[in-house]
This record gives structure tokens, sequence and C-alpha cells, in this order.
């Protein structure tokens, strides 16, 4: 896989990439061509790209991970009247991370691959920050409430689902939480999508991206009921198990990620069977 450099072409793009990113530049690990890369995220080529001036760049505006991470809406009638499509694996490995991110088999194989490495929390933590953001709060104080409730479950120290950032991120986040920020979880989002490129690269190498690649064809969308079944059995397989020597603190992580399994199952696997 090829490192590139890609900035966001349109004005409105700019400006989500800059207020999330502190930059215009993302750096995805990809394959395939600018076009491609353009027709799923809306972004081109360093090489190609239109620089902002620095009024652009000066808008206030939330830092945001939904335009990041919106689900697919692909065609349905691909198989047919109501017939659920999942993203192909091949546009999987030309897009990287954020189209795996969107897909419903491969960030199934890539969440195994991140529960054999002892370490789901920085997906767990974008997909509650995601739903931190489409969140309607009725008041701030809600909204404070929930954000506390996250700082205190990824954040704070010998957190359940603690994070590993750095101590300048954990102060800031503590501090826009107490500001009543909407964009209070943006310096740690940042952190852990940096976390989760790399363990996206080892999952390119990983004995689940080889399964992954050996149970579904490149340009498939659909899926069977045994490819379902089969990617169920392997995560249920990866999940970790309890030991007597875990003392409480390990038993409730456990437990909490196989909800956190059962969840996904339920949200992106039932639609295939």
């Amino acid at each position: 896989m090829l490192q590139q450099i890609y900035t966001t072409h349109s004005l409105k793009s700019k400006l989500k990439c800059f207020k999330f990113f502190g930059t215009t530049d993302i750096g995805i690990h990809v394959g395939g061509d600018p076009q491609k890369l353009s027709s799923f995220y809306g972004v081109l080529a360093k090489n190609q790209r239109h620089h902002p001036n620095e009024d652009d760049l000066l808008e206030t505006g939330p830092q945001r991970l939904t335009p990041l991470l919106e689900r697919s809406n692909k065609p349905m009638s691909l198989l047919g009247s109501g017939a659920p499509v999942d993203l192909t694996l091949k546009e999987v490995e030309e897009c990287g991370l954020f189209a795996c991110l969107n897909s419903c088999f491969a960030l199934g194989y890539f969440f195994a691959h991140l529960m054999t490495e002892n370490a789901p929390e920085s997906l767990f933590f974008i997909w509650d920050c995601l739903e931190f953001e489409c969140t309607v709060f009725p008041t701030n104080r809600e909204c404070q409430e929930k954000a506390v409730e996250l700082f205190q479950l990824y954040i704070q120290n010998d957190a359940t689902f603690e994070l590993n950032l750095t101590y300048r991120t954990k102060r800031n986040v503590a501090q826009r939480i107490h500001a009543f920020s909407t964009t209070c979880f943006g310096p740690a989002l940042k952190e852990v999508i940096e976390m989760l490129e790399k363990q996206y690269l080892r999952f390119l190498i990983s004995p689940s991206y080889q399964l992954m690649k050996a149970s579904v064809l490149p340009h498939q969308s659909g899926r069977t009921k045994t490819q379902v079944d089969s990617l169920l059995h392997y995560l249920h397989l990866s999940l970790p198990l309890k030991s007597p020597i875990m003392d409480e603190q390990d038993l409730k992580r456990v437990d909490m990620i196989s909800v956190r399994l059962e969840q996904f199952v339920a949200k992106r696997l039932t639609i295939f069977s």
C-alpha cells in the first residue's frame, strides 16, 4: 500500500477537514488513482490540490467526525429490490481505513483483528463519538453529562477502555467538557484516528485480513449466509476470554466488549441474514 497525502478540494470540505484535523492535508493509505479516491471522499491528490487562503481557514465551526464516517448509501437495486449490499473488498483496498469503517464485512474482520490485539477501544471510541455528534440533547447539561460519561469510559486514568492519549490531550478534552464545548472530543479523535491508522496497517498483513480475502470475492457486494456465519464464528473466536486472575475491572472490560460485539452484529450483519 502506498502512503500519499491528500487534501480536500471544495471550500466546504476544506473547512471541515481543517476544523477536525488542523490541516487540509490528510495522510491516507490508499491504492488506485485520485479519481477513485475523489469519488469516495470528495478529495483530490496533493499535486492536484487548490490551496485555501487564510480567510477560508479562520472561519469557526465544529470539529466533526460525521462527514468522515457517514454510511455509504449504495444502490439497493444491485441485487434486486431491497437486497442489502456492502462496500466491496476492492473498494476497501483502494480507499483504506475510512472505507473499512463505512463497510460491514471488512469492518467485522478489522474488529476481530483489534480484539486479537486486545485493543478494540479506539474503534469503540469512534463509534461513541459519532453517536454523540448525531444526538440532539435537550439541554447543555445533558450534553455535558454524556460527555463526562464518555470521558470516564475512555480518557480518565484507569478507565475501563482507557485510550493511550497524551496528558495534554486529556486535559484539553476535560477543559472543553467543562466549558460545554460541542467539539470537546476533537483533540482526542485526532490522536485516536492516528492510532487506528497504525492498527489498520497491521490489519493489512494479519491473518484476519487474509481470511477476509479468502472468504469474499473482490467485487462482491452481496453477502451469503455462509459468509455471514463464517464471520460471526471468527468474531466470537476473537473475543477475549475471562481468566481467574483477572480483576474486577478486566472482567467488566470483557463483558463490555462482548456487548459491543453483539451491537455490531445487530447493526451491520443481521441485514444480510
